[in-house]
C-alpha cells in the first residue's frame, strides 16, 4: 500500500540511485560552468575542459583535460598563465554552481597573466560584481587600469546598445592601504573611480 511505496522510495537502493543522479547533475552543471568560464578567457592555444576522473565513496573527482589529449597531464603542457586561467575558471565555475551571492576576495588574481587574459579577467570580475561584492587586493596599477578601462568600454557599449551583459557597470572604488607603525593596514585617501551608471 502507501506505506510500502514510501518505504521503497526510502530504501538503500532508491536513495543510492537518487544520490548518484544528484551528483551527476551537479558534476554536469560544474563542467558546463567551467566551459563558459574558459570560453570567457578565450583560452585557445591549449583548449581544456573538465572531465570526470573518478567517483570514490560517493565523491566525484574532476580533472582538467586537454581537448583531444585528455590522458596527457594538463599541468605539463599549460604555461603558468594558462594554469592561472584554469584555476580562476574552476573557482568561478564552482562559485556559480553554489548559487549564493557571498562576497569574493581575490589577492593578485592576475599573477602570470598576459595582457589579453588580464583584460578578460577584468571584464569577468566586473560581471561578477553585478551579483556580489568583489574585492581585489593588488599592487598592480596596470590591472587597476584594466578594470577601469573595461568599465569604460562596458559603459560605452551600454550607451551604444551593444553591451553583451545587461545591467549597469558596477561601482568601482579604489582604496590605497599601507602599513602603519603597528603593522596594520591603514587607508590613505579614498578615491571613487567612477559613479554608478
Amino acid at each position: 500500500s502507501v506505506i510500502r511505496a514510501a518505504q521503497g522510495l526510502c530504501g538503500t537502493q532508491a536513495l543510492s540511485l537518487k544520490v548518484k543522479g544528484l551528483a551527476k547533475a551537479h558534476v554536469e552543471s560544474v563542467v558546463d560552468a567551467f566551459a563558459r568560464e574558459i570560453s570567457s578567457f578565450e583560452l585557445r592555444e591549449s583548449p581544456v575542459r573538465l572531465v570526470l576522473d573518478r567517483t570514490q565513496k560517493g565523491i566525484s573527482y574532476l580533472k582538467v583535460g586537454l581537448v583531444g589529449a585528455e590522458d596527457t597531464a594538463a599541468g605539463d603542457i599549460l604555461s603558468e598563465g594558462e594554469r592561472q586561467v584554469v584555476a580562476l575558471s574552476g573557482f568561478l565555475a564552482d562559485v556559480s554552481a553554489v548559487g549564493d551571492s557571498s562576497a569574493l576576495v581575490f589577492d593578485d588574481p592576475m599573477s602570470s597573466l598576459d595582457h589579453r587574459y588580464r583584460r578578460s579577467l577584468a571584464r569577468r570580475l566586473l560581471i561578477e560584481a553585478q551579483r556580489r561584492q568583489v574585492i581585489v587586493f593588488t599592487h598592480d596599477t596596470i590591472f587597476i587600469n584594466a578594470i577601469n578601462g573595461e568599465a569604460e568600454v562596458w559603459s560605452k557599449e551600454l550607451a551604444a546598445g551593444v553591451a553583451d551583459h545587461a545591467g549597469p557597470v558596477p561601482e568601482i572604488t579604489n582604496r590605497h592601504v599601507v602599513r602603519d607603525g603597528t603593522g596594520a593596514g591603514v587607508e590613505i585617501g579614498r578615491a571613487s573611480c567612477r559613479e554608478r551608471v
